[in-house]
């Protein structure tokens, strides 16, 4: 697949093909996605999700804004460590001639 592509599609869709080009190019975007790209999208729809249920439960805004910044520091902190790439590991020193 050396099609994939790391940039983000071009929004011009005349100069792809018609949509159909645009859309085979959308889709290869989304594949082409880094899994912390995925974990925040992910997050970003669970705390929609739970801000929409504080609302229709009647929590006051004030609450619902600080429950929000929290889970938004919680998710930064979960997301970066749970895809950072490891560090290779050293090279041993070399043996002392003897």
């Amino acid at each position: 697949m050396a099609a994939l592509r790391r940039s983000k599609p071009a929004g011009n869709r005349e100069q792809k093909g018609g949509s159909a080009g645009y859309a085979v190019e959308v889709l290869l975007w989304a594949a082409a996605m880094s899994a912390f790209t995925l974990y925040v999208f992910g997050f970003i729809v669970l705390l929609a999700g739970l801000i929409y249920g504080a609302y229709l439960i009647h929590i006051p805004q004030t609450w619902i804004i600080v429950g929000a910044l929290v889970l938004i520091g919680i998710g930064v902190m979960s997301a970066v460590s749970h895809t950072k790439r490891r560090d290779p590991p050293a090279e041993a020193p070399p043996a002392p001639d003897l």
